[in-house]
């Protein structure tokens, strides 16, 4: 056999895609988002525009669009409402009202965030890799080959966690590598991402997930299709559609004034 058109480990898969998720510098895509959702799976699109670093971000949901720039407008969010006219909001990105109704926050789009939670799940497996990393053939997924690469995680559980001084559901979240918004539905006396205090006793997931299923493109290495599922089933699929790697924005396009963009 060619050794140029052997299929890789599915370590070499998995190197290799935190390495390509390494080296993105800016991103334009447009994303199909399912997360379940107070039980029921929701799904929406949006269009992203992402600069790493330093980090800014353009969205548009629907006609309503969001532009965040680190460290200018007080580190908030800008807002346009597609709904009322002649008139921009400045909101923290962490806030409750940006958060509702999703999984994450603007600080976890892209790959970067992705790449946390399968360099953990490489942590945890250990010795195991190969019993929990599985290389599960490929797909033609928008006229893209792909591998696909399963992990499994048959311990997923539910376990107690006491909330230390200074903890809120986020910091809880990001030390255990699991999903904050997973952390809020599994409490129901925990009301929003900062309702814990020291001492509380809650349950958080063992790991992010059940099983992870991941589209990986042939040509870039990107994991194009993210699907997360616990005990209940799918909890959250992410495709990014139409992705340009690493495109040319003009300085421009993280300003509201841009001509594409319809803030006041």
């Amino acid at each position: 056999m060619n050794s140029a058109h052997a299929q890789p480990t599915v370590k070499e898969l998995v190197d290799k895609m935190l390495h390509a998720t390494s080296q993105v510098k800016t991103l334009k895509y447009n994303s199909q988002i399912s997360e379940r959702i107070d039980g029921v799976l929701e799904s929406g699109t949006n269009t992203t525009k992402i600069q790493v670093n330093p980090y800014k971000v353009y969205l548009n949901i629907k006609g309503a669009e969001l532009l965040y720039i680190k460290g200018s407008n007080g580190d908030k969010a800008l807002i346009k409402s597609s709904s009322i006219p002649y008139l921009n909001i400045s909101l923290d990105p962490q806030s409750s009202i940006l958060r509702r109704g999703q999984h994450h926050t603007i600080f976890e789009l892209g790959f970067t965030y992705f790449s946390t939670i399968i360099d953990a799940a490489i942590i945890k497996a250990g010795k195991d890799f190969n019993q929990a990393f599985k290389l599960k053939g490929s797909i033609q997924w928008e006229g893209k080959d792909c591998y696909v690469v399963i992990i499994d995680a048959p311990d997923f559980s539910f376990i107690p966690y006491t909330v230390k001084k200074g903890e809120n559901v986020i910091s809880i979240a990001k030390k255990l590598f699991v999903s904050e918004y997973m952390i809020v539905e599994l409490n129901p006396e925990v009301k929003d991402y900062y309702n814990v205090v020291a001492n509380q006793q809650i349950k958080v997931p063992s790991v992010y997930a059940k099983k992870t299923v991941i589209y990986i493109n042939k040509e870039n290495f990107l994991p194009v299709v993210q699907m997360m599922f616990d005990d209940k089933g799918l909890f959250a699929k992410y495709e990014y559609r139409n992705l340009i790697l690493n495109p040319d924005f003009a300085p421009e396009e993280f300003t509201k004034g841009y001509k594409d963009y319809n803030f006041w």
